[in-house]
């Protein structure tokens, strides 16, 4: 006769807890993941003959979990992570967000056991040392998809992936009601003044669409007009806590209603690399991730035709602009701070310097004299015109504030001088708009 097993559940909880606390020479070989999925297991084990939960038939399965160490646009990065569980609901992907040498350092500071699984990243040059410093494992090749390849180059040992990225429009509130039929319904009315107040400002968020927003209008337009069109965006942003129906930006990958979406969208080739890191715990379920984010990208159906046709230069690849990705990640910490002194920051100023040139030029009406009208233009040159010419975004004095080869104490005094140097300017420039649009509007100069 069988003797019927009792525990107290106390007493199982108990000796979970010490299974957590084994001696530091077992924790410091385990990954984090694995002590925690051990614990768990005692945990539903003991509680199991302790009559409480589940039993052990009843237990769910656990989920595998993929770590994906990136250096891409946060939003872009999430937004394809979220499309993969989608189509594999047995699978979730913890992303981890670094820049190129950041993401290098923290796969030679790491022990295989407690590496990512993916490196993914616009950077050739990551790939390349990662490569020659036996961090990445092979992948199947095409034609033989359990085998794979002696070649041990970034070439072979990581993957290009292509896909369409797709800026689109949406409405932030559910229903905009019957103000629909007069909301934009292209990206470049966005810029005009009909549209003042009407953008969401978290167009400015660093860690949403911003980054890729800034940079296919910055690539597509070019330097100087691309930021007087970011400019006039801002200008047009609405006040903080502003209530009712406002357009916001979003990647069409990560929207849940199309219902809110309008048409037609900022479109642009996102370019990237991802490789299986040395040491990944499971390379099998590494390559599924890798498969779907390489899958060829799609470009809209034959023969459909956008109300407008959207802002870009048509002799690009497939008629999109191709994304510099690492261009990119190179300057997004710079653009981030730049715009957030120049437009961010001074934003008052620059709705105040908008308003007055917009209200003169009204005045100033099609004719007028022709001192006046290159008034207007100064004033507007002032408000919309970037501070720095491209070229000064690679001098020394920038590249060492923002470089992460120089230790955060040492750069942080550098980042500080530029935000004030730009801001000051920013306000500067603002200030003598204001004064000029002004004085054009009460009859006066200067």
């Amino acid at each position: 006769m069988k003797r019927k097993v009792s525990v107290d559940p106390m007493v199982a909880l108990a000796y979970a807890s010490r299974a957590s606390q084994a001696p530091a020479g077992i924790v410091s070989a385990l990954p984090r993941a694995a002590l925690n999925c051990l614990v768990r297991s005692l945990v539903l084990f003991c509680l199991a003959l302790a009559g409480w939960g589940p039993t052990l038939a009843q237990a769910p399965a656990r989920m595998q979990t993929l770590t994906v160490l990136s250096s891409l646009p946060e939003a872009y990065s999430r937004a394809r992570a979220a499309a993969f569980e989608r189509a594999n609901p047995d699978l979730r992907i913890e992303l981890i967000h670094q820049r190129s040498a950041l993401a290098l350092g923290t796969l030679r500071a790491t022990g295989p056991l407690q590496r990512p699984d993916l490196i993914w990243s616009a950077s050739t040059e990551v790939f390349d040392t990662l490569a020659a410093e036996g961090l990445l494992q092979a992948l199947e090749t095409e034609t033989s998809p359990g085998a794979v390849t002696g070649d041990r180059s970034a070439r072979v040992l990581s993957l290009r992936a292509q896909h369409l990225v797709r800026l689109g429009l949406e409405w932030s509130a559910a229903s905009p009601g019957s103000a629909a039929a007069e909301w934009p319904r292209r990206w470049q009315d966005l810029a005009q003044a009909a549209c003042s107040a009407r953008l969401s400002p978290q167009w400015t968020d660093r860690s949403g669409v911003a980054p890729l927003l800034i940079e296919v209008i910055l690539q597509d337009q070019g330097w100087d007009a691309g930021w007087q069109t970011l400019a006039r965006l801002a200008a047009n942003t609405a006040p903080e806590g502003a209530t009712g129906p406002r357009i916001q930006f979003v990647l069409e990958d990560a929207v849940t209603d199309p219902a809110r979406l309008v048409q037609p969208a900022l479109t642009a080739i996102m370019s990237a690399r991802l490789a299986i890191v040395a040491g990944s715990r499971d390379p099998r379920q590494a390559q599924r991730f890798i498969r779907f984010v390489s899958a060829p990208a799609t470009a809209p159906p034959a023969g459909s035709k956008p109300e407008v046709d959207p802002p870009v230069r048509t002799d690009t690849v497939r008629q999109y602009l191709t994304l510099d990705a690492a261009l990119l990640e190179r300057r997004q910490r710079v653009l981030a701070t730049l715009v957030d002194q120049t437009l961010v920051q001074p934003l008052d100023q620059l709705k105040a310097a908008c308003r007055a040139i917009d209200q003169a030029s009204r005045r100033l009406g099609t004719g007028g004299d022709p001192d006046a009208r290159a008034l207007i233009e100064q004033a507007r040159a002032l408000s919309f015109s970037p501070i720095l010419a491209e070229p000064a975004l690679r001098a020394e004095s920038i590249t060492l504030a923002f470089s992460d080869q120089i230790r955060e104490p040492l750069r942080r005094p550098r980042v500080a001088a530029l935000e004030s140097l730009w801001a000051s300017q920013a306000q500067q420039n603002y200030t003598r708009a204001l004064r000029i649009a002004t004085d054009l509007s009460s009859g006066g100069r200067r």
